[in-house]
């Protein structure tokens, strides 16, 4: 039996080797070594995010992935 696919993309918490922007709004800024999100699309792209932008857009996902579910469970698969 195959394995089950993700939803979420690579995501990992590290903390950042040097200043960074946010790539959601660029007027906040990562300094070195505070703790950002790293959102990896494909091999070579990263996007950056802060952690006031990442923690509304893990909430925000959180909403949408319960409603998900919550349709599924609704419905007859």
């Amino acid at each position: 039996m195959p394995n089950h696919k993700l939803l979420i993309l690579r995501v990992i918490l590290e903390p950042a080797i040097r200043r960074r922007y946010c790539c959601h709004k660029k007027e906040h800024v990562i300094s070195k070594g505070e703790l950002s999100i790293v959102v990896k699309e494909g091999q070579y792209k990263r996007k950056v995010y802060c952690k006031e932008c990442a923690l509304a857009m893990i909430k925000i996902s959180f909403c949408r992935l319960k409603e998900l579910e919550e349709k599924c469970n609704t419905h007859i698969c």
